[in-house]
C-alpha cells in the first residue's frame, strides 16, 4: 500500500484541534483547517506555507502572548503585523525578521525565557536536545501536531518500502533520545498498528562526551536492545549505521526496517547495508534529523538522498535564485505555535517533490 503525504495529512489534521493546546486560538484552528483543502489539492502547500507562517509569525511578535526574542526583535526592528500580512514570500519573511539565535537555546532554561510563546504552557509540550554536533548542546520543545506531522512524513516513506503487513503487530525499537522523538515513534507505532518499545537515552552533548562516558548511557541501552532482537517478532528499529554493525548478522537480517540516522549517511551506506544485511529482505531508509525540526524522509534516487520535510511544521527553503536540481545553504523554518525559528544550515541540492511528496520541495545530499 502506497500513500502520499497529502492524503496522509488529510486523514488526520482534524484530529489534532481537540487534543492539541498550542493550536487553541481561534485563528491558528482556522487557518490549520485549511490543511484539509491542501490535502484535496484545492490548495497548494506554497499558498498555505506562506499564510501559516505569517500567522505563527505575527503570534510570535505579539506583545500578549507572543515569545521575548521574537517580541524583542519586533520592536528593535518596527516590524508590526501589518509588515507580515502585505510579505509576498517566505523569503520576504525572513529578510524582514532575520535569523533565530541558537545561542539562547543552548543557555539553561532558554527556550522558555526567550522562544516559548507566554500563553503556552510547558507541560503540554515535549523536549527535544540536541546532540552538540554543531556546537553547545540545545534545547526546544515541541507540541504533539509536529511531532504527528513528522510520523506521517516517515509513514509514507516507509509504505513505499516496505508493505504495512510486514510491520503490523510487530515491535518498534526506538532507540534515540527521550521527549519528542520517542512520542514521534509512538504515534508512528501506534499508525502502524505496531508494538511500541522505548529504548531512551539522553542524548544533550553527547558527541562532547567521552567514550567511556558514551558507553555507560548507550551500553544498558544496546544490552535491551539485543535481548529484543533475540526474542525476534522486530518490524522496525530506528539506529545509526554504527548501531547495526555492533549487532550479530542474523538479529539485523530478522528486522524488517532500519530507520537510519546520523552525519555522513549517503546513497552508498545505504546500498552497502541492503547488500551486506538484506538477504532476508531487510530495508534500510535514511532519516535527516534536527534538534528543532523534525525528521526528514529521505529516498535514495540514484546516487542521492532526498530528503522531504514534514510540512508545513519544517520547511527548508533556498534563496530565490537557486532553482531546481541546483546547490546552495538551505535555511531552516520552524513555524509552530511553541517554536519559531529561522536559521541557515547545511549546503544541499533543492529537490522537486513527487508523486509521494506532492508540492513539498526537498533537500538532497545535505552537508556541513
Amino acid at each position: 500500500m502506497r500513500l502520499d503525504y497529502n492524503i496522509a495529512v488529510g486523514t488526520s489534521w482534524s484530529g489534532l484541534i481537540d487534543i492539541d493546546k498550542t493550536l487553541n486560538d481561534t485563528e491558528i484552528r482556522r487557518t490549520f483547517a485549511h490543511l484539509g483543502d491542501v490535502s484535496n489539492g484545492r490548495l497548494s502547500w506554497d499558498k498555505f506555507n506562506l499564510m501559516w507562517v505569517k500567522l505563527i509569525v505575527k503570534k510570535h511578535i505579539s506583545p500578549d502572548d507572543g515569545s521575548e526574542f521574537w517580541i524583542e526583535r519586533a520592536n528593535s526592528r518596527g516590524i508590526k503585523k501589518r509588515d507580515i500580512d502585505d510579505a509576498k514570500s517566505l523569503d520576504e519573511i525572513v529578510q524582514i525578521l532575520g535569523d533565530a539565535d541558537y545561542g539562547k537555546l543552548a543557555e539553561e532554561g532558554g527556550y522558555e525565557r526567550f522562544y516559548k510563546p507566554r500563553d503556552i504552557s510547558i507541560s503540554d509540550l515535549y523536549r527535544s536536545d540536541s546532540s552538540g554536533t554543531t556546537g553547545a548542546p540545545k534545547t526546544v520543545y515541541h507540541g504533539i501536531s509536529p511531532l504527528v506531522f513528522s510520523a506521517l512524513d516517515e509513514l509514507v516513506g516507509i509504505l513505499d518500502r516496505v508493505p504495512y503487513e510486514r510491520l503490523t503487530n510487530k515491535k518498534l525499537l526506538c532507540l534515540g533520545p527521550g521527549g519528542a522523538y520517542q512520542r514521534e515513534h509512538k504515534e508512528l507505532a501506534d499508525i502502524l498498528d505496531m508494538e511500541y518499545v522505548d529504548l531512551s537515552f539522553s542524548t544533550k552533548g553527547l558527541k562532547n562526551k567521552s567514550n567511556e562516558e558514551v558507553e555507560r548511557i548507550i551500553g544498558p541501552v544496546m544490552k535491551k536492545t539485543s535481548e529484543y532482537l533475540a526474542e525476534g517478532n522486530v518490524g522496525m528499529m530506528t539506529g545509526t549505521p554504527q548501531v547495526v554493525y555492533s549487532l550479530p548478522k542474523k538479529f539485523i537480517e530478522n528486522i524488517d526496517l532500519i530507520k537510519l540516522s546520523g552525519v555522513g549517511i549517503n546513497a552508498g551506506e545505504i546500498k552497502k547495508l541492503e547488500d551486506e544485511f538484506g538477504r532476508k529482505g531487510t530495508k534500510f531508509l535514511p532519516m535527516y534529523g534536527h534538534f528543532a525540526g523534525k525528521s526528514s524522509i529521505g529516498k535514495v534516487n540514484g546516487d542521492s538522498i532526498e530528503y522531504f520535510p514534514p510540512y508545513p511544521f519544517t520547511i527548508y527553503s533556498f534563496d530565490e535564485a537557486i532553482g531546481y536540481g541546483q546547490s546552495g545553504r538551505s535555511r531552516l523554518i520552524v513555524a509552530q505555535p511553541e517554536l519559531l525559528l529561522i536559521h541557515p544550515e547545511d549546503y544541499g541540492k533543492k529537490v522537486k517533490s513527487d508523486e509521494l511528496f506532492k508540492g513539498v520541495d526537498g533537500l538532497a545530499d545535505p552537508s556541513r
